[in-house]
């Protein structure tokens, strides 16, 4: 909703926190909810969904416009590179918020990241928070679900205006959403380890694609959690994503060699990293350069490959992209896994005449 009533009604407070209206709203609204004074990483405002919109099996898009304010309500700026609980990160300290839906049955409590900010926008200091969740049946029989913000350090307040969770009526089969970035952002992604990620052109076939730079080192990179709700250890998939590799200043391009496993000239992977609460994650390699790299080319990383059983049980599972040379820029476009068609899947086309790269400047 976009708070233009002027209250707040439906919203609550999870924490020690208090939530108030805050104006301006964004983008020349009137209106926006904010919290006062959270005292907790976990204080937020916090709604329950309607249950009766929840069927299992249905996918949900949320997003939110979002903004951060210190104690003396000026804007804060997070980053988005920085990991909740790294000490390295400052555990807390300019870490980015997550939006959660927490599924209350009885005395369980289970708390799912279903939305992040995935680059800081220059427009009013407002950033786009975006994300997506299957309905399962624990959230289908909950006694009650919630949307909240979390992982925020204490003393920093959250505005939000423009919450909004529409159904997915496209193919619920989908394992990765935006991979062409045709919508102009790089929502649902995140950093993987450092880094920035933001929306530059052009894109393999269409405008845009994803730049991730300022890779300090090799293992710096992009990650995608993938829903691994519905997967199945006998099938069939192919994973696939074009990229082309650049030096930092986006006017020299670069090559890496396929035969190299490590150094100076390596090319990136595609990985599958899964993981257990309290355990040491698993990362497997899925896919990597073609036989032949064309440098200033769009290149096809792509490979043929089934999830383990592991990856499929595992709490979280994540498709990350990385392991470029530190310092090069990987640009990259058209990001998909999906069960390919033996019958009638045939090789990519040739890789598009490519232009000069540009790329929006982060905060």
């Amino acid at each position: 909703r976009d708070f233009e009533i002027g209250d707040n009604r439906f919203w609550k407070t999870i924490g020690n926190t208090e939530i108030a209206m805050y104006t301006p709203g964004y983008d020349g609204s009137n209106y926006a909810l904010r919290t006062i004074s959270r005292s907790e990483f976990w204080g937020s405002m916090t709604q329950d969904l309607n249950k009766d919109c929840l069927v299992e099996g249905d996918r949900f898009t949320i997003s939110a416009m979002i903004l951060l304010l210190d104690e003396n309500d000026d804007v804060y700026e997070c980053d988005i590179s920085a990991v909740w609980g790294v000490l390295a990160d400052g555990a807390m300290d300019k870490t980015c918020p997550s939006m959660i839906l927490r599924i209350t049955s009885g005395a369980d409590i289970t708390d799912i990241e279903i939305g992040s900010i995935p680059e800081l926008s220059n427009s009013q200091d407002w950033d786009g928070m975006y994300g997506q969740f299957d309905v399962t049946a624990s959230m289908a029989k909950a006694d009650l679900v919630s949307v909240q913000f979390t992982k925020l350090k204490p003393g920093i307040n959250i505005v939000v205006d423009n919450l909004s969770m529409t159904k997915d009526e496209s193919n619920t089969s989908q394992l990765v959403s935006n991979g062409d970035f045709s919508v102009g952002d790089t929502r649902y992604y995140k950093t993987y380890g450092g880094g920035s990620i933001h929306i530059g052109e052009p894109g393999y076939d269409d405008d845009y694609s994803m730049f991730v730079r300022y890779r300090s080192i090799e293992e710096y990179g992009v990650n995608y959690a993938i829903d691994n709700t519905f997967l199945l250890a006998g099938d069939v998939y192919k994973v696939s994503s074009q990229i082309i590799l650049k030096q930092e200043d986006l006017l020299n391009d670069f090559y890496c060699n396929p035969m190299a496993t490590s150094g100076d000239t390596r090319c990136p992977t595609l990985s599958l990293r899964s993981q257990n609460i309290g355990t040491v994650p698993l990362t497997r390699v899925i896919a990597s350069a073609p036989p032949t790299y064309q440098i200033g080319e769009w290149n096809e990383f792509s490979s043929i490959f089934q999830f383990l059983e592991v990856e499929i049980q595992a709490d979280s599972l994540y498709l990350v992209i990385n392991n470029a040379p530190k310092d090069i820029v990987m640009i990259i476009d058209n990001i998909d896994v999906y069960k390919p068609n033996f019958a009638s899947d045939m090789p990519s086309s040739q890789p598009s005449t490519t232009g000069a790269f540009t790329t929006g400047t982060s905060r």
